[in-house]
């Protein structure tokens, strides 16, 4: 497990922020293939009693931030458990949510497996948490004071990203190129300060 977790790289983020796009971008330059949490959550969600109804009944009733505090425990169990499942190096991506956390004792198994990577790179549309947010609203075309809205802001505040990633990269109105750069750039100096 040491070559994953040495030489995988794992994205983190807001949504729209374009950890697909880099993900896809790295995997071309590094021969890397790329693993999506996204592909793999039905599995885990089911083993511990997801209940996909409920989930889209506590949305439509209660607003997207009702369901999004149902998904935690089963994003921190999909997490803790896939994670160790990954044979080869990657280039592995993450959903927004995956990473944040209200509840310690939800956040603490994520922790544990993910601090096992060598390299965890939070991708961030700007440097101000205010100008982040409203980027990631107009990428989204989300209106202010939705419930999507305000769910983005907590995605972009909370510190638990911030705490996980060994790297920051922000994107700031830079090119595809440039930012390219910079992730090749972190994962050169981790593989020199092995």
């Amino acid at each position: 497990m040491d070559e994953v977790y040495n030489n995988s790289i794992l994205l983190i983020g807001p949504p729209n922020v374009g950890k697909s796009l880099y993900a896809a971008l790295l995997s071309e330059k590094l021969n890397l293939p790329v693993v999506s949490l996204e592909g793999t959550r039905d599995k885990y969600y089911n083993e511990i009693g997801y209940d996909k109804k409920y989930a889209n009944k506590l949305k439509k009733e209660d607003g997207i931030l009702a369901r999004y505090k149902y998904w935690k425990k089963f994003e921190s169990y999909h997490v803790s458990k896939f994670l160790p499942t990954i044979k080869t190096p990657s280039i592995i991506k993450f959903e927004a949510s995956q990473t944040v956390y209200e509840d310690q004792e939800l956040f603490n198994p994520v922790i544990k497996v993910m601090k096992k990577f060598k390299t965890i790179i939070l991708l961030l549309p700007d440097i101000d948490l205010q100008d982040c947010w409203s980027k990631i609203n107009k990428n989204g075309k989300v209106p202010l004071g939705s419930d999507l809205s305000k769910l983005n802001w907590h995605l972009v505040s909370s510190p638990c990203n911030t705490f996980l990633a060994t790297d920051t990269v922000c994107i700031c109105g830079r090119s595809n190129d440039e930012i390219l750069e910079e992730l090749l750039h972190i994962v050169e100096k981790k593989k020199t300060s092995k």
